[in-house]
């Protein structure tokens, strides 16, 4: 192939390869500092035990993303459409809140972080056991009421009240970030400084 070929499709894997190491190396830094170190391990157990879980962690994520890619049939862009940037909207009410409402709170986080999951999840396993319909207009109606279709396999995933999951996910999503944060003790007055500095609060 010519030098110029090469040197194009060379840069295309390593632009794939570093990707994914990015997203890898991200959950693990996310894991070991966010519940191992968080929860007392590098207290307990030392900063060696911690690079060392972190490590161990980057090979079973790779393990497992490895396992996925070889049994999931659709390509990549498709996996990412149809469920990593689903999350990623879910999960977009949480990183505002977080950022911007200092009445946000963890648990808050938690009940919206666990039903963007939960969801993905749900329409991973309904795409995989219904099977979808041929190439058309039409849709395989699940589930309706009152003659309103709010379950749908369609020939490219899932439709709800005909919006794709990321709709209902995000407004649910955004909802038990509010309620939840609302019924829920707030973070103490030195957590809200820390990341709410005073010169923002006055402004």
């Amino acid at each position: 192939a010519p030098l110029w070929l090469a040197g194009i499709l060379g840069a295309g894997i390593m632009a794939a390869v570093m990707a994914s190491d990015s997203q890898i190396l991200a959950l693990s830094t996310m894991f070991t500092e966010d519940i191992f170190a968080f929860y007392g391990g590098k207290r307990r157990f030392g900063e060696s035990v911690q690079v060392q879980t972190g490590r161990i962690f980057v090979i079973l994520l790779t393990i497992f993303a490895y396992a996925v890619a070889l049994r999931a049939p659709e390509t990549i862009f498709e996996l990412a459409i149809q469920y990593a940037f689903s999350g990623f909207a879910a999960l977009s009410p949480l990183l505002v809140a977080a950022l911007f409402w200092r009445g946000s709170t963890k648990w808050g986080a938690l009940a919206s972080t666990l039903w963007t999951a939960a969801a993905v999840t749900a329409v991973a396993l309904f795409q995989h056991f219904v099977p979808a319909p041929a190439p058309g207009p039409t849709a395989t109606v699940i589930w309706s009421l009152g003659g309103t279709e709010i379950l749908s396999r369609t020939p490219g995933g899932t439709a709800v009240y005909g919006f794709m999951p990321v709709v209902p996910m995000v407004i649910i999503s955004a909802l038990l970030m509010i309620v939840v944060s609302k019924l829920t003790a707030k973070p103490d007055k030195k957590t809200v400084e820390r990341y709410f500095p005073a010169t923002e609060a006055k402004a």
